[in-house]
């Protein structure tokens, strides 16, 4: 990485149990230095694989939640019908965020 640029993190959440998200998340922001930036996706409570009970979900509410106090770049909700990887069908609830810590 260059000198003097900032740190930019990249993390799909969903691989997350539910509990932890919370406690991963906080200790995600306080490892960012001032000025570096969390890119990454949160899957939405509405997504295909919302009954999976080892994966986190989130609410528009819950993703909101977990940004505040960061400079939001970008907060895109979508929602969509679509193909995993492997091309099996799936309907998608995703958060795609990028946020600064100041």
């Amino acid at each position: 990485m260059a000198r003097g640029r900032p740190h930019q993190l990249e993390l799909r959440t969903p691989l997350l149990p539910a509990k932890p998200v919370r406690a991963v998340w906080d200790r995600i922001v306080a490892s960012l230095p001032p000025g570096g930036r969390f890119s990454g996706q949160l899957l939405g409570d509405r997504d295909g694989w919302a009954t999976q009970p080892d994966m986190s979900f989130q609410t528009r509410q819950d993703a909101e939640a977990l940004v505040r106090g960061l400079e939001v770049e970008h907060f895109d909700e979508v929602e969509e019908d679509g193909k995993t990887a492997v091309g099996d069908l799936k309907h998608w609830h995703l958060f795609h965020v990028v946020a600064r810590k100041q």
